[in-house]
């Protein structure tokens, strides 16, 4: 998973379960940090999505939620 090259304050990414499979989380091309990036999401424990917030004063992405 690679996030937007060029993103703006409070951009949210969701990152959606099409099935069980393992994640690689990168940074964005920008050099923005990934914070609390995520491996796997899977159905069979209820996970369907995970979404980020970009915070520019950080230069990250942090995870906002997993559901």
């Amino acid at each position: 998973i690679r996030f937007p090259a060029a993103p703006t304050n409070g951009q949210y990414f969701t990152i959606l379960l099409g099935a069980t499979f393992s994640v690689t989380v990168t940074n964005n091309g920008n050099g923005a940090s990934v914070v609390n990036g995520i491996t796997t999401i899977s159905a069979t424990v209820g996970q369907s999505a995970v979404t980020y917030f970009y915070y520019a004063t950080d230069n990250a992405w942090y995870r906002e939620r997993t559901s």
